[in-house]
């Protein structure tokens, strides 16, 4: 009797085992095919494009560095450099900023000072006036950030010129154009669609672009990036941008295209083809 009962026991004990084994393998399999399902299909991304000018006027040079996004609290970080021609100049500065829906304005005022006529100055440059800014940021495609430098003597304005644009934008391209850039013969004849933004003649200079970085048919040729890199869009496609190549630079896009490549110099150089294309901007 003993012995029966051990023996049915051990029976129960194994089923119970066998039980829990294949419910682990199963949450083990469900848990694996999740992992699987998560690096095959990445989360959207977002890059900030940048691209900076330099500004002059009255002999003061004014431009922005080390500009980046902090994405953990989206905001763009940078360091403003005002120039002084020379000790003599007084040079006051004045940060003012705009935020509207989309796009944050921000305006440099310059108010210079120029020393009366027969002063005796040493010409020696003076070290840079710094001020570190920092200006909000959304992660929504294609929200901007655009800074001018406006330069002010004796109450008169003199000039207002740009010294950086940045365009956030949040993609999930696929293929993206940085794999359209490393593997041109790849995708070379097939019809994508691309969600990028407009980036006209002057594209992001902290993309990667193509290897060759001159219009592949013609001076009008203009650009599209996306979180990844910057790619040319011909400009005889039979789709055109209703756009301003300089002024619009960062309107949101949906284009339809042709994949197509070009040898310069024996490297293989692709560009886009547009077929439709679909302004987002709001």
């Amino acid at each position: 009797m003993l012995a029966t009962h051990v023996k049915s026991l051990t029976h129960i004990e194994i089923t119970i085992v066998l039980i829990l084994a294949i419910v682990v393998l199963a949450v083990c399999a469900v848990y694996g095919s999740t992992i699987w399902f998560q690096q095959q299909h990445p989360s959207t991304t977002c890059s900030l494009l940048l691209r900076t000018y330099k500004a002059q006027c009255e002999g003061v040079h004014v431009y922005i560095e080390d500009a980046k996004a902090i994405w953990r609290n989206n905001t763009l970080v940078a360091t403003l450099n005002i120039q002084p021609p020379n000790p003599c100049t007084k040079v006051d500065t004045v940060i003012e900023t705009l935020k509207m829906e989309r796009e944050v304005r921000v305006t440099v005022v310059v108010n210079v000072t120029k020393p009366p006529p027969g002063t005796f100055c040493i010409e020696v440059l003076p070290p840079p006036i710094r001020h570190d800014i920092a200006i909000p940021l959304k992660k929504e495609t294609g929200y901007k950030v655009v800074v001018y430098a406006k330069f002010i003597s004796a109450d008169k304005l003199l000039a207002e010129k740009p010294i950086l644009r940045a365009a956030v934008v949040c993609t999930k391209n696929n293929p993206t154009i940085k794999e359209i850039l490393d593997r041109p013969q790849e995708h070379k004849g097939k019809t994508i669609t691309l969600n990028a933004v407009y980036t006209g003649w002057q594209p992001p200079q902290n993309l990667q672009g193509p290897s060759i970085a001159t219009p592949p048919l013609t001076r009008s040729d203009w650009t599209i990036a996306d979180s990844t890199a910057w790619i040319y869009v011909a400009a005889n496609s039979p789709a055109k941008p209703a756009l301003d190549p300089i002024r619009d630079w960062g309107i949101p896009l949906t284009i339809v295209g042709k994949v197509e490549t070009i040898s310069i110099n024996d490297v293989t150089v692709p560009y886009i083809v547009a077929l439709e294309i679909t302004t987002n901007a709001t």
